[in-house]
């Protein structure tokens, strides 16, 4: 029989210890949808390692979700600043911690492939850059420079 973690009815290194053996086989839910299983079968031929396919999925849902919402702020013209700070809200309370996983994940090994995905990883070093608030994205040629 499994113990039940949210009781702690184990002691305390025994706990940590299920709680541990329960993390390994747990199903990871660093996104929140995945894509068609024929996106999914391409995306996934791009990848470095398969294992790496929830970071994938995450900035799927990230620029799936964030960028169409922020484009409708605009194109309907709401000039609210609650609104503005509802969609700020949202975006952090969803993604920030999935992608700030994401970001430490990726600067320790590469997520994509050698080759053919070029504007994949434009966008993933762009997304990153701008996380870091650098000053080298001023430039036109930042991107180019920071992607080959």
């Amino acid at each position: 029989m499994k113990p039940d973690l949210q009781k702690r009815e184990l002691p305390p290194r025994e706990w940590a210890r299920a709680a541990a053996a329960a993390d390994i086989t747990a199903v990871r839910r660093e996104y929140y949808f995945s894509p068609p299983a024929w996106l999914a079968e391409r995306l996934l031929a791009l990848l470095e390692d398969e294992r790496d396919a929830p970071i994938l999925w995450l900035l799927l849902n990230i620029s799936l979700t964030t960028a169409p919402c922020a484009a409708a702020l605009y194109a309907f013209g709401v000039r609210s600043h609650l609104l503005g700070a509802a969609y700020l809200a949202g975006t952090f309370a969803l993604y920030l911690q999935r992608f700030l996983l994401a970001l430490h994940c990726t600067e320790h090994r590469r997520l994509f492939k050698q080759g053919g995905s070029h504007l994949l990883v434009c966008l993933v070093h762009a997304v990153r850059i701008q996380a870091r608030n650098s000053s080298s994205m001023k430039s036109p040629g930042a991107c180019r420079r920071h992607c080959m």
